[in-house]
């Protein structure tokens, strides 16, 4: 997966606290479609080691959230195109 920057996050945990997140668009067809995507990558005991494999990350440590939106997706009583959703028989 190609990712378009990377940021280390500092999780305050005792193992390997720092994460790397790369962060990019989901693709077409996706649910999320044109949304921020972000995958965790990997993750280091220090923010030096992490820094070391992904020289280019964001300055600092961050926690961000990717915001995504599911609101566009139909509920489990809502009927879709096609008919009702799997879930919604009553066998």
């Amino acid at each position: 997966m190609n990712h378009d920057y990377y940021t280390i996050e500092d999780k305050g945990g005792d193992v390997m606290p720092f994460c790397v997140y790369g962060w990019g668009t989901y693709e077409r067809g996706s649910v999320l479609e044109g949304q921020t995507r972000k995958q965790f990558v990997e993750n280091y005991a220090t923010e030096a080691e992490a820094r070391a494999d992904y020289p280019s990350a964001e300055d600092g440590t961050h926690r961000r959230s990717a915001g995504n939106s599911v609101s566009h997706l139909p509920g489990t009583d809502e009927f879709e195109r096609g008919g009702a959703w799997p879930d919604d028989s009553d066998d």
